[in-house]
């Protein structure tokens, strides 16, 4: 992949504009366009809710960020925008540009060819191609993109929420090594299997998942797979009730079940992590183990049972 130039980022930025997803939407397309120029000439400190109030939603000069979340709330917005655009009219485009979350400064990149993923996955990459994975001492696991398997532009606009919000839940467990969004979507863009997964990053999990909205209703579809073997450990099923003026809180709430349901101690990780205890030592796998016990029922734990974790920590 390249840094594309600022003509060519020009270029796609007006494609952008005038998609049918962002033709009816002239706020957020404003949004777009401000921060891309303003990063394309370097001007960082344009980049931040105060500065973007003023200049995008044309608030008054005492405007403040703080209580006035319209920045936020807008920047989300434009992100899951951005996704339904990739998804939909800009799915062969060969240039991406994203807003990471909790930033306001975008990133642009080229994906240069995306090869054919069957190809890709039966043939293994180049000694030289792969970077320096360094050895992490926790447990790591990477969060691919989830896949819309619905129609409508409400199902394909959830995905980007999805990602980032478990991506954000599992890294609460801090026995847990979590890949940045980032990484997992270049993957999944030019169709890296698992295996490739595994040999460019070394995460000892890969969490990958599909959803649909029907009949007031969002179905996910969640599996586990131990990378290096390529193989599933556990798909789980999640359901939950839509409610179309609430759906910040269905999502959050449906990213909550997920994390807690993969990341405690008695979910596939755990299990996982105990399994390793019976083979040599692993300090990442022991620690895991116990801390996932803590973070799961720290608050039911008494004295005694607090001491024990702390001593299998020591």
């Amino acid at each position: 992949m390249s840094v594309p130039s600022g003509d060519i980022v020009r270029t796609h930025l007006a494609r952008i504009a005038d998609s049918r997803q962002f033709r009816n939407a002239p706020r957020l397309s404003r949004f777009l366009i401000y921060v891309v120029e303003q990063s394309l000439a370097g001007n960082s400190d344009r980049l931040k809710g105060y500065s973007i109030g003023l200049e995008v939603f044309d608030k008054e000069p005492n405007f403040d960020p703080q209580t006035d979340t319209i920045v936020r709330v807008q920047a989300r917005a434009l992100r899951q925008k951005l996704e339904e655009y990739y998804l939909q009219d800009g799915a062969s485009d060969l240039l991406r540009i994203v807003i990471p979350k909790g930033r306001y400064e975008p990133v642009f990149y080229a994906v240069s060819q995306q090869p054919d993923p069957a190809q890709a996955a039966s043939q293994p990459m180049d000694a030289e191609e792969l970077p320096q994975a360094k050895p992490s001492d926790r447990p790591s696991i990477a969060v691919l993109p989830f896949e819309c398997i619905g129609l409508g532009a409400d199902c394909a606009s959830m995905g980007l929420a999805l990602t980032e919000g478990l991506i954000s839940e599992l890294s609460r467990f801090r026995g847990l090594s979590v890949m940045s969004r980032a990484t997992t979507e270049n993957a999944k863009l030019v169709g890296l299997s698992i295996r490739q997964i595994y040999q460019r990053f070394r995460p000892d999990f890969v969490l990958q998942g599909g959803y649909r909205i029907r009949n007031a209703r969002i179905e996910a579809h969640v599996q586990i797979i131990d990378a290096a073997a390529d193989k599933v450990l556990t798909t789980e099923r999640f359901d939950i009730r839509s409610d179309t003026n609430k759906m910040y809180d269905v999502q959050d709430e449906l990213v909550a079940r997920i994390a807690a349901r993969f990341g405690v101690e008695h979910g596939p990780i755990g299990r996982y992590a105990q399994r390793q205890l019976g083979a040599p030592a692993s300090v990442k796998w022991h620690s895991y183990a116990w801390l996932s016990r803590y973070y799961e029922r720290g608050a039911q734990l008494d004295q005694t049972g607090r001491d024990e974790v702390t001593g299998g920590l020591e």
